[in-house]
């Protein structure tokens, strides 16, 4: 199954690029050519100079991510005293601010695992990143499809952004309530409008159950999507003109409302308590929420924190009846960049050409990533048993009706707030879905027009 994943994700990445554009420069040389070392990745840089180099390393996650990231650092700086590296972490709430602003005053860390659609973004607000090509040899990219990281990996014709794992968006399930209640179906793909409909009856039947305990982000993503599978369009084409209608907005809007009106979703106003940990609510814990929309990196997450016996797993993401569009989005995540006022800068490559191509580091850090990028971590990974295979589940869920890249300006963080506003006053009742369309695209046309 790995070897057709592998060609399946390079096939899906590649086709959705076609569709919309990469952000890499037309004539950048592949870093297959241009940044690769001969051999298997060293275990044991040469320190740039005589003292020991210190670097600080930032991320964001659970302790299904921070233990094994940890660990792997602890068994680089063991095999190389000459390095000694410290981590910042913490959970996703706040992450890219807080490196927003670290950026902005130049307090940033030596290296960073960032999110895909943040480095438009980030990169439009200076120029803060490593580019790779200045420093051959030091990060070997044979083990990684060279066409996606030359499509994601690029920006202004810079090699920025390493590619850590795939992800792709999945429903995790709790399959020990479901079954114990039979209400939920794991034979077909579900449209939104019927997956509301399960939902509905489950909770009339078993009213301490809910379907889902969605978070303010979580329903954004899913507006996104139900948005992007009605239209076929991005959100917001590379001239910021608006591809959705009124009545498209209106339909997402409304199963919205009747989703917490039918008590198809905990009240958000509990779930907001557990944004970005939503695998730490009671509800999900004690087997009170069934599932929960997320990305296939979330599995480990989501499955760590239920009683042992417990058992989870994935189904097909829903789709739009009248899609135009594939139903799960597919992407790289949890890029690394070096910044670019790192004071060791070669022995930060060479730590992270490690951290993501030696088989130790595979094995320690198994599906922390995802599904890795590295043909050596996926293989280590798989042969440790450290590889979830509910993730190579939900990819292949994934590739079966893949969605097209999502454009730069379609994850704009100014317009995603103005719509996170509004779904937020629609899930807890405050504004109808008429007037919430009203208010959106009022908002929305001004932004737009702004960036224009």
């Amino acid at each position: 199954m790995k070897k057709f994943l592998c060609a399946a994700l390079s096939a899906i990445l590649l086709i959705s690029l076609a569709g919309c554009g990469g952000s890499s420069q037309s004539g950048t040389p592949s870093p297959s050519a241009a940044n690769t070392q001969s051999g298997s990745p060293t275990s044991s840089p040469t320190p740039d100079q005589a003292e020991q180099a210190e670097l600080r390393f930032s991320w964001w996650g659970s302790d299904t991510r921070h233990d094994p990231y940890q660990a792997a650092m602890a068994k680089y700086m063991e095999s190389n005293p000459d390095v000694k590296i410290s981590g910042e972490f913490q959970g996703f709430d706040g992450y890219k601010q807080k490196i927003l602003t670290q950026l902005a005053g130049g307090m940033e860390p030596d290296l960073m695992v960032l999110d895909g659609p943040w480095y438009p973004e980030l990169t439009s607000k200076g120029d803060f990143f490593a580019d790779l090509n200045e420093t051959p040899g030091l990060f070997d990219f044979s083990h990684m499809d060279g066409q996606i990281v030359d499509d994601y990996g690029y920006y202004d014709g810079k090699l920025i952004a390493i590619p850590m794992g795939y992800n792709s968006r999945t429903v995790i399930t709790n399959y020990t309530t479901a079954q114990k209640i039979g209400g939920l179906n794991y034979g077909e793909r579900y449209t939104w409008d019927s997956l509301y409909e399960d939902g509905k009856k489950i909770h009339t039947e078993y009213p301490d159950i809910y379907l889902a305990s969605p978070c303010p982000s979580e329903l954004l993503i899913m507006t996104r999507e139900i948005l992007k599978q009605m239209t076929g369009n991005q959100l917001y084409s590379d001239n910021f003109e608006r591809g959705y209608s009124e009545n498209e907005l209106l339909y997402a809007y409304e199963w919205i409302e009747k989703c917490y009106k039918d008590d198809v979703f905990q009240p958000l106003g509990d779930a907001n308590l557990y944004e970005g940990k939503g695998e730490q609510n009671p509800l999900w814990v004690n087997g009170n929420v069934i599932l929960s929309f997320q990305w296939t990196s979330g599995i480990t997450r989501f499955k760590g924190t239920l009683p042992e016996g417990a058992q989870v797993d994935v189904i097909p993401y829903p789709q739009h009846q009248n899609q135009k569009d594939g139903a799960a989005l597919i992407r790289p995540i949890f890029m690394a960049s070096v910044s670019k006022n790192s004071k060791s800068p070669e022995a930060a490559i060479k730590f992270m050409n490690w951290f993501l191509n030696d088989a130790e580091a595979g094995a320690i850090l198994g599906s922390s990533n995802g599904t890795p990028a590295s043909s050596v971590h996926q293989e280590a990974a798989e042969k440790s048993g450290a590889l979830e295979p509910l993730m190579l589940k939900g990819i292949e869920y994934g590739t079966q009706s893949a969605a097209a890249r999502e454009n730069a300006n379609s994850t704009n963080s100014e317009l995603d707030q103005i719509m996170l506003d509004v779904i937020s006053e629609v899930a807890m009742g405050k504004t109808a879905p008429a007037e919430a369309v009203t208010k959106t695209i009022s908002i929305v046309d001004k932004k737009c027009a702004d960036f224009r």
